[in-house]
């Protein structure tokens, strides 16, 4: 397996292979990227911060006056190194990665004519060297390497456009990891056209399904959202098709067909959960920024995202990661968030560590409450200045490198830890119904002839003349002999159809021994059901440990503030998982078709109960599960927590996309 992925690359050719069999793995390409280390070389340039890499651009583009005509594509030793302002010595190096046979010819006669020879890309060392530093997130990394083939400055790429970006990828990894040239492992030009078109297109009819789907199923909302986004894309491309009519010859001309980036970005980021993007995205899995396990770039918002021009100068973003100060870690920002919320309710800021460890039983450590001090210090000032002490500026006062991102980075972490609680209580309502559904299996099942003995029951008691198969609690109590706040008691419980009476369905429920179970609590409908309460109720004590074990430590004097980064290993990714069987796949839409009684395309919790399969107890807690309420779930949710509770995928399907789900019934699953 992958060092930092729990999946390895067999599995990533075989998801590919089951998914497209005719699209090419590439798969010694990938493994050297995916498990290789980039070139000794190539560590000047690896590691490089976001805004190094803009002045780099930028001094390149203003070496052709920005106009992309001028710009040199290739450049030599000597403009290598004022570009990047790296030593001639250092750049030779990155020279035999990028234009190894140059500098073969230059290693075997070096001489003055065979130095002036010497060649490397620009835009494939940029291209490497942005991809894989570990200080840039890695949607700034998808931004900027898109930017570059984006000559028109409009945020669409067309598919030759998208052909450069990736060309740039395939080449300028090979270089930064030195085999560029080896026919082993380097795809072929063919090969890489071949890529382009195939993904292209591919790209793009997901993107039509996504839009499609928002249109016909969508709410409210997500349809003036996609309103929105089309109008700004039609006034971006008039405004780009305006740009280039009036640019000089040579420059770059708008495509009819265009890719907007951020379509392209969730395809690399596997919200299509397409398996042919699956190498693309554990490539920006691997060389990301992780703090405290996640990628802070995932909390960038669009106006926080590089902008490249090919007409003037990018802007250059602060590097926070690199100034002077110490980035907060999870249980820090908890920790100064009750501190806040302990001097709010004093309505003091001048407090001490003794005052936090006698009323909050909190013995901080020194470091910590020497910038905590300080941030106390600060705000205490502001307070008697008439300004209302809030919790970021605090933060911000706390950690004066935060940037945006990071302050909703902690604001996350903040909601994270207030969500343990809901998580524990949801874990543990899941076992107890997982418990009640294992013991339930075990329980004999009611006889046939004990049910007809029910059933006569219930006719006895079942009033003639009054054009109604069902009975009051009144009549129960009366034919039983049972007091009526007894039987109005279970009533509550048994009345599955809310009408205020009970029917022969419901009275065989309510009158089942204690110890027994029904013959419709069996077979493989309850088993599907039961494989979801098991699944999540598995995968919700995992996150509850994982997430808790992210808050464990402290600020406190037995642990220190400063720790080192959680080394968390990558899920294996949707997309790498087997395929769901045609059969399998039919079987659970069938499930769901039988549950669906009323055909409007929503399971609710009385339709769960009607069905008999599972306990009155377990049906509110298995739709919980399957949507997050309490209220129903729809097929796609149903299908969704069915592929979550297998570990498989369908192809084409998604929690975000439609498949073919709404148009069909159960003789389009049964393949009639």
């Amino acid at each position: 397996k992958l060092s930092f992925v729990d999946c390895s690359i067999e599995q990533i050719r075989e998801a590919i292979g089951s998914e497209d069999s005719e699209a090419e793995f590439h798969e010694q390409f990938w493994r050297t990227v995916l498990a290789g280390t980039p070139s000794i070389e190539f560590r000047v340039l690896q590691n490089r911060t976001l805004s190094f890499w803009i002045k780099v651009f930028n001094r390149w583009q203003e070496s052709g006056n920005f106009d992309s005509s001028k710009v040199p594509h290739r450049i030599n030793l000597q403009q290598l190194s004022q570009l990047t302002n790296i030593p001639s010595s250092k750049c030779l190096g990155l020279v035999k990665l990028f234009d190894p046979n140059g500098f073969t010819r230059y290693s075997k006669e070096k001489t003055q004519a065979n130095a002036d020879k010497l060649k490397i890309s620009m835009t494939e060392m940029i291209t490497a060297g942005v991809l894989l530093s570990k200080l840039i997130s890695s949607r700034q990394k998808l931004r900027f390497v898109f930017g570059l083939a984006d000559l028109d400055d409009n945020r669409f790429l067309d598919e030759h456009q998208f052909g450069g970006v990736m060309a740039l990828l395939i080449r300028g990894l090979c270089s930064a990891f030195a085999v560029l040239g080896d026919e082993g492992i380097t795809p072929r030009t063919d090969d890489i056209r071949k890529i382009v078109k195939r993904l292209y297109e591919r790209i793009s009819a997901l993107a039509a399904r996504r839009l499609w789907e928002i249109a016909l199923l969508g709410s409210q909302q997500d349809k003036a959202t996609l309103a929105q986004a089309i109008r700004d894309r039609q006034a971006v491309a008039v405004a780009g098709a305006g740009a280039v009519a009036g640019a000089e010859a040579g420059a770059a001309k708008p495509s009819a067909k265009q890719l907007p980036f951020a379509t392209l970005q969730d395809w690399c980021f596997g919200v299509f959960n397409d398996p042919l993007a699956l190498p693309y995205m554990l490539l920006f899995g691997r060389f990301c920024p992780k703090e405290q396990g996640e990628d802070a770039g995932m909390f960038e918002v669009e106006s926080d995202l590089v902008v490249l021009s090919h007409t003037g100068p990018a802007a250059i973003p602060p590097d926070a990661d690199l100034a002077d100060g110490k980035m907060l870690i999870r249980p820090e920002v908890i920790t100064a968030r009750e501190i806040f919320k302990y001097c709010v309710s004093l309505k003091n800021w001048e407090i001490t560590p003794r005052d936090v460890m006698r009323d909050m039983g909190m013995d901080l450590n020194h470091d910590f409450w020497g910038i905590l001090g300080e941030a106390l210090k600060k705000t205490a000032s502001e307070s008697r200045r008439g300004f209302k002490p809030e919790f970021f500026v605090f933060l911000r006062k706390l950690c004066p490198i935060a940037q945006t991102k990071h302050l909703r980075m902690f604001q996350s972490w903040c909601q994270q830890y207030d969500d343990l609680a809901k998580l524990e209580e949801h874990a543990k309502n899941n076992r107890l119904a997982l418990v009640t559904f294992k013991e339930e299996n075990s329980m004999p099942v009611l006889s046939r002839n004990d049910i007809a003995i029910l059933e006569k029951q219930f006719q006895a008691i079942c009033p003639v003349g009054l054009g109604r198969n069902c009975i009051s609690t009144k009549e129960m109590a009366q034919a039983l002999n049972l007091p009526l706040q007894a039987v109005e008691t279970q009533f509550a419980k048994f009345d599955i159809s809310e009408d205020g009476y009970i029917d022969k369905h419901e009275f065989i429920t309510m009158m089942c021994p204690p110890g027994h179970r029904l013959p419709s609590m069996m077979g493989v409908n309850r088993d599907i059901l039961g494989s979801i309460l098991a699944s999540d109720t598995r995968m919700a004590f995992n996150r509850l440990t994982e997430d808790a074990s992210k808050f464990s430590g402290s600020a406190s004097a037995e642990k220190s503030s400063i720790s080192s980064p959680l080394q968390l290993t990558m899920a294996t990714p949707a997309a790498a998982r087997k395929q769901v069987s045609q059969e399998m796949w039919i079987q659970w839409n069938m499930v769901f078709d039988d549950l669906d009684t009323d055909g409007n395309g929503t399971v609710d919790v009385q339709e769960l109960k009607m069905s008999g399969l599972l306990s009155l107890d377990i049906c509110e807690q298995v739709v919980r599960i399957i949507d997050g309420g309490s209220s129903g779930f729809d097929r796609r949710a149903f299908l969704a927590a069915l592929l979550e509770a297998t570990q498989t995928r369908r192809s084409g399907f998604c929690r975000g996309m439609t498949d073919e789900l709404p148009q069909l019934t159960r003789k389009h699953w049964s393949g009639k």
